[in-house]
């Protein structure tokens, strides 16, 4: 499929662009009409497929043209503003200008639409932003953090939207960092499964950690290698050189680096590295035994003699001997400096992985056994459907033990606030780290971890409200118990599970009581291989915009139903296995793990029925749909109505209608 030409491209925006003028003449937010939503979804695929294509066609120019002419159309503005609308739900720290208050708040959205046009762009110019500095975990360090106003925002998201296609396709697929489609847990899957199936004689690992990656890196570097529009450089300029206020209202600007909390600092940093990457790579002293390749085409087997895996600052390179390892980090070193940045030697060495060795990448630790070290009758040489593999090596793969520490302290601090404070808001923190500690680590070797973490969090708050209530007497330990700890309708059907009761908001009866339950690490997911996260061959050699997000999606909701340790009796599951993982409003991936980011909506809603009979009707199946719960507020605002329609053939569609 060839790229859309900028004449077809500039048809149906203006075609569309008629309709969002319309809309906003009669002061109604174009975005909440659901059906030009999807056109305007549609174009911008087109736009971005066709900027994907020029940049795989090293037509670069061309891609810029197209970048150039549709930055600062009405259509890629309204998106944008919707992106931050739709943020303004979670807890965002601003600096200045237009803030949007409630997801309902489209007064401002408006302001910002007039304020993101080209005309402010001198104006944006001349904007200060914020620098704090936080402490890190090391003590005595700082981390510093850049908050900039909301239309500097919206403007970032413009050029994002359109550079992150052309990007995308320029660097390796073996980036996993700041990337559609790709995490941390694709590249550990890659890394243990070439470590398993291949030679260990000739493979040598190269870890590399690049110290305060983005805090280092040359604006001239960036100025002169960046592809970005000439007309709008200026911007670019703005925000690698930001003029600040620091806390102690000093005005200064920022000479170096790129800051944490920029849209568009990781697009810059991956392009970077990818074009440091490319000239090592190409280095002819480095391939004695063997010919130059490309990164894009040579570097995807398993079984490959030489490749990289990126995620951020931290990068493994695979060589066959130790001549190679140390050369390669000696060059690679000095081709760091040149770009500014620099390779913290505390934390990068060499392993030779022929002899029975460990080290740590991307918090999980790799214990490599080699296949000559096993004997036949080793019951650990097995796969997951417990066949015996002879030609392969051991890879035990489990939680590092300074991240488990790590993990352990911030939890107990946490859980010690609860002797000045409530249960309810120390559980909702504990419960979401604890999430984010499953959603990462529940795979391979880290089923006895998990389990002990879970009997950590419960004895600390048991001892924690014990100490709290010390005034109920000497009897308290079973109080305790009995209030928090010991009940019968568990949702995981054990007989000690903390919990914490709460009146349940969306209810208008008294009897609408709550429990909230907390996160049990060790079953909150079902814990699986680590190849089962791996990214199949097609994925791997596929360029993210180039019509191939639907497959990701479908991978993405097939890990995710392998994943889910729901009963096949679950509402939600039930749900999810209808729709596909999809939510019907906003078409995109439902992330069902967290319980607080989803919701079940009445297609007929419960207020409107007359009778029992017809409520029994409302609740089943056919009436219901999982929607995010930011979906499900757009779906019940105030100020316009949205409603899903079902059919008879069990599909759906989408109906938007003013309120009168």
């Amino acid at each position: 499929m060839n790229s859309y030409s900028l004449g077809i491209l500039k048809k149906e925006f203006l075609s569309i662009n008629a309709k969002t003028l319309m809309l906003i003449k009669k002061k109604i937010w174009p975005l909440t009409d659901l059906l030009l939503k999807k056109e305007i979804k549609v174009w911008l695929q087109k736009l971005q497929y066709s900027i994907s294509d020029f940049a795989n066609k090293n037509e670069i120019g061309l891609a810029l043209r197209y970048i150039d002419y549709f930055v600062f159309s009405t259509i890629i503005r309204l998106l944008c503003i919707e992106k931050v609308r739709i943020r303004s739900s979670r807890s965002t720290a601003r600096f200045n200008g237009c803030i949007i208050k409630s997801f309902i708040d489209y007064k401002t959205c408006f302001q910002l639409f007039e304020q993101s046009s080209v005309k402010n762009v001198n104006f944006i110019i001349k904007m200060l932003v914020k620098v704090m500095k936080i402490p890190k975990k090391k003590l005595g360090k700082k981390r510093v953090l850049v908050f900039s106003n909301t239309i500097d925002l919206v403007f970032q998201l413009q050029f994002v939207s359109l550079l992150d296609p052309l990007i995308d396709s320029l660097i390796s697929n073996k980036f996993y960092g700041f990337r559609k489609g790709r995490n941390a847990l694709q590249a550990v899957a890659y890394l243990s499964k070439s470590i398993q199936f291949s030679d260990l004689t000739e493979y040598y690992v190269l870890k590399i950690d690049i110290k305060k990656c983005f805090n280092n890196l040359k604006h001239s570097y960036i100025l002169k290698s960046f592809p970005f529009t000439k007309k709008y450089k200026t911007l670019l300029i703005h925000w690698l050189k930001y003029s600040s206020i620091e806390q102690n209202n000093k005005k200064d600007k920022l000479r170096k680096s790129i800051h944490q909390r920029s849209i568009i600092s990781p697009l810059i940093f991956n392009f970077v590295l990818s074009t440091i990457l490319n000239n090592f790579f190409n280095d002819k002293q480095f391939f004695k035994y063997s010919k130059p390749f490309n990164l894009k085409s040579n570097l995807h087997s398993i079984k490959a003699k030489r490749f990289f895996i990126s995620y951020a600052s931290d990068l493994i390179i695979k060589v066959i001997n130790a001549n190679e390892a140390g050369y390669s980090f000696i060059k690679l070193t000095g081709l760091l400096k040149i770009v500014g940045l620099h390779v913290n030697k505390e934390k990068s060495s060499i392993y030779n992985l022929l002899d029975k060795f460990k080290f740590d990448w991307l918090g999980y630790t790799f214990l490599i056994i080699p296949k000559v070290k096993i004997y036949s009758s080793t019951s650990i040489n097995q796969d997951e459907r417990g066949l015996v593999l002879k030609n392969k090596n051991i890879l035990i793969l489990y939680l590092s033990n300074s991240n488990y520490k790590s993990i352990k302290i911030n939890l107990k601090n946490i859980i010690g606030l609860l002797k000045h404070h409530a249960l309810l808001p120390v559980l909702r923190k504990v419960n979401s780290i604890l999430q984010g500690i499953a959603r990462y680590f529940s795979f391979a070797n880290n089923t006895k971890r998990l389990n002990y973490l879970c009997h950590f969090v419960d004895r600390c708050f048991w001892r924690v409200l014990v100490e709290k209530f010390r005034c109920n007497g000497i009897r308290r330990p079973r109080w305790v118990s009995k209030a928090f700890f010991i009940n019968t309708d568990s949702p995981l059907s054990k007989k000690w599970h903390l919990f914490c009761s709460t009146i349940n908001q969306n209810s208008t009866k008294k009897q609408g009581i709550l429990k909230i339950w907390c996160v049990d690490v060790a079953n909150y997911y079902r814990i699986l291989p680590i190849s089962k996260v791996l990214l199949p061959k097609i994925l791997q050699n596929c360029d993210y915009y180039l019509d191939n997000q639907w497959k990701f999606e479908k991978y993405d909701f097939k890990i995710q139903k392998l994943r889910f340790n729901f009963t096949n009796k679950s509402l939600v599951m039930k749900l999810f296995k209808k729709q596909k993982g999809i939510c019907p409003f906003c078409e995109t991936l439902i992330d069902v793990s967290n319980s607080e980011n989803t919701e079940i909506h009445h297609v007929y809603t419960l207020n409107s029925c007359k009778n029992n009979n017809e409520k029994a009707i409302a609740k089943k199946l056919i009436n219901l749909k999982l929607l995010h719960s930011v979906c499900h507020k757009a779906v019940h605002s105030k100020e316009k109505h949205y409603s899903i329609s079902s059919l008879n053939n069990g599909d759906y569609f989408i109906k938007f209608f003013n309120s009168k």
